[in-house]
This record gives C-alpha cells, structure tokens and sequence, in this order.
C-alpha cells in the first residue's frame, strides 16, 4: 500500500516508536486476534512525522513480544521514505489462536472494533468459541427475534440493557446474541468506549 494511502487510512494504527513492551504486545495481539492490519511506525498518532532507526525498532518490536509470550505472531515489514524520514510499515497476519495477555490472573484478549483497541468481552469469547466450535449452536429462534426486535427499536442496545429486557437467563440470552453476531444478522459497534449491538445494515 502506498504512503500516502497509509496515512489516510483510518484502520492503519501509528506510532512513533516501539519502545514500550505492553503496548506493542497489546496493539499487536489486537490485530493478530481480529482480521490482521499494518501499523506504521514513525508517525505520530497526530499524523506528525518523526522517522525510525529501522535496526532499533525491530529488535524492539522481536523483544515485546518475546517478552508477553507473542513470539509466534506473524510479521512483515517495509521500509519507507518521506522526505527525510524513515518510516516502518509493519504487517500483521491474522492469528489461527487467540492471543492474551496475563495482567496478574486474569488472562486478557484484545481485539479491534470500529479500528479501536477493545479488550474482548464475553459476547466476543463466545462469538470465538462458536466459530472454533469449542461451543455449539443451540435453536434460539424466538429469543433471537426478540432481540433483533429490541435492537430494531432502539437502533443500538448494550448487553445489560438485554439482561433487562429479557427473561431468559444472562448465558442464554449471551449465546443467542453471539449467534446472531456469527450469521451476520447483527454486528459490534463502539459508542463512546462501550461495546454496543446494532442491526446490520447491507448496502
């Protein structure tokens, strides 16, 4: 992908540098466990160019994910000139299993919604889980109505507006969401840092 077309790409994350293990270990993961994408770095996230020491950043970038336990993640990179800088575009393959990282005990999953970093709910583990088939789908039909019929009136919903709204238990109510998710009939947004379910919308 050109430069230019880099830039201007809103899913392409930037950074200036990869000097803080976490961060990369959690941007990385993010892209590894949705679809994949490219970040580029020696740019700030403002768009401001800074340039990179090609060498330095990826032994940077080889260290943080050694370092979280991500050395398996798949990666390319290309050098590229902007007038004096030298910028990195990294390519990140989609992971075949979900990657985390252990903050204390709890294991966390990252991934991308609306080109935002999103750590993974229970919906999104379950809309996994159904996809790998470590879950099975279940006959839900009437309660898969009633909750498109909820998002339909209300154009979005949160999860614990389903809890609410419906009398079924929370795990059922849970599994029938991630199974309208999976057949394309209704779709993850991010509204204001919050997970949100909308009706999906074919153009």
């Amino acid at each position: 992908m050109p430069l230019k077309e880099l830039l201007n790409n809103k899913s392409v994350s930037r950074r200036a540098a990869a000097n803080d293990n976490l961060e990369v270990a959690t941007l990385f993961s993010s892209y590894a466990n949705t679809d994949g994408g490219i970040v580029l770095f020696g740019v700030k996230e403002n768009g401001k160019l800074v340039g990179v020491s090609p060498q330095n950043l990826i032994e940077d970038i080889k260290y943080a994910l050694l370092e979280s336990g991500m050395a398996d993640i798949v990666w390319e990179y290309e050098q590229l000139v902007e007038g004096r800088h030298l910028l990195i575009a990294v390519s990140i393959s989609k992971s075949m299993n979900k990657l985390y990282i252990q903050n204390g005990r709890i294991k966390e999953y990252y991934c991308r919604i609306c080109d935002k970093i999103i750590i993974a709910n229970k919906i999104i583990m379950k809309v996994w889980s159904l996809k790998d088939g470590r879950s099975e789908f279940k006959k839900l039909n009437e309660l898969e109505s009633e909750i498109k019929r909820l998002i339909q009136e209300n154009q979005m919903i949160s999860l614990a507006f389903l809890y609410k709204s419906l009398s079924e238990k929370n795990s059922t109510t849970e599994l029938a969401l991630s199974q309208l998710i999976l057949k394309n009939e209704v779709q993850i947004i991010c509204k204001n840092d919050e997970l949100k379910y909308s009706q999906v919308i074919f153009k």
